[in-house]
């Protein structure tokens, strides 16, 4: 063999070795949409504060996973719409009445506004499962908030209601990792 096979060869080599180290970056490489959070597990991370996590979060750009080593898994932080209803809620004087309203609710995106527990509870179960827990827990937040008035005074006081049951259940819900966007009744018979 020559020179120029040789070339010719280192050449050809060369070509494929880059194209194996694109293919190897591109499958490796994980771009997360400014409405999710991706959660690559599989190594363990210290947090500042000395605790340790099996997994590490990422919010909007790209990062890069190990391959055979990490996952990824996408978690959406699109905001769901509820409609609550409740038949039959107690309110003072144990009047039952029933109750039509709309909350709009969302995962926590950051660690400060609770993303690791909306991680530990919602990672893998999809939009149904946040919908159910936010929709029971701001049912039972207006269920007691109802018990405090009477159904005339529920019906003339509905943004006061609304409020309070607002308050509440942002409180409530920051414990599983869901934000509550807003509260609305829309009718209280």
């Amino acid at each position: 063999m020559d020179q120029t096979q040789y070339i010719g060869i280192l050449f050809g080599f060369s070509v494929l070795g880059l194209v194996f180290l694109m293919i190897f970056i591109k499958t490796n490489i994980v771009i997360c949409q400014p409405n999710e959070l991706l959660v690559i597990s599989g190594r363990k991370k210290k947090q500042p504060d000395g605790s340790i996590l099996g997994y590490r979060v990422l919010k909007g750009g790209r990062g890069f996973k190990l391959p055979l080593i990490e996952s990824v898994a996408r978690l959406d932080l699109t905001t769901l719409p509820l409609e609550i209803h409740i038949t039959n809620a107690m309110c003072d004087g144990m009047i039952p009445v029933n109750v039509e309203g709309r909350a709009n609710v969302k995962l926590a995106g950051t660690s400060e506004l609770g993303a690791d527990a909306a991680i530990e509870r919602f990672l893998g179960k999809g939009s149904e499962a946040v919908v159910k827990s936010a929709k029971q827990a701001i049912e039972g937040v207006l269920r007691g908030v109802l018990s405090l008035y009477s159904p005339e005074d529920a019906n003339q006081k509905r943004l006061e209601v609304a409020s309070e049951v607002t308050k509440k259940s942002r409180e409530e819900l920051s414990q599983i990792g869901i934000l509550l966007d807003f509260f609305q009744i829309h009718e209280i018979d």
